[in-house]
């Protein structure tokens, strides 16, 4: 068995207010470490689980970094819409 640690109490990844596509929520992100980057596949939403706004659309988006844990360097990729 393996024991881990939180390294940190900020989230490695947010919303982002500039893109519209994911500027409710961010979620369930996947990471790998290749090359000097943290490349990391996640879904996001533009609007609130409460679908107060309209209808709830998740998309999957991407991004790099060379820290994950300090937010530089965010990449965000094309947003792909998930049926």
């Amino acid at each position: 068995m393996i024991t881990l640690k939180r390294v940190s109490d900020k989230t490695i990844l947010g919303p982002e207010p500039a893109h519209p596509w994911e500027a409710s929520a961010v979620f369930n992100c996947a990471a790998i470490y290749d090359n000097g980057l943290v490349h990391m596949i996640y879904r996001a939403t533009d609007i609130a689980s409460s679908g107060k706004e309209g209808k709830f659309i998740s998309r999957l988006g991407y991004a790099a970094s060379m820290s994950c844990f300090t937010g530089e360097n965010r990449i965000s990729g094309l947003p792909i819409p998930m049926i």
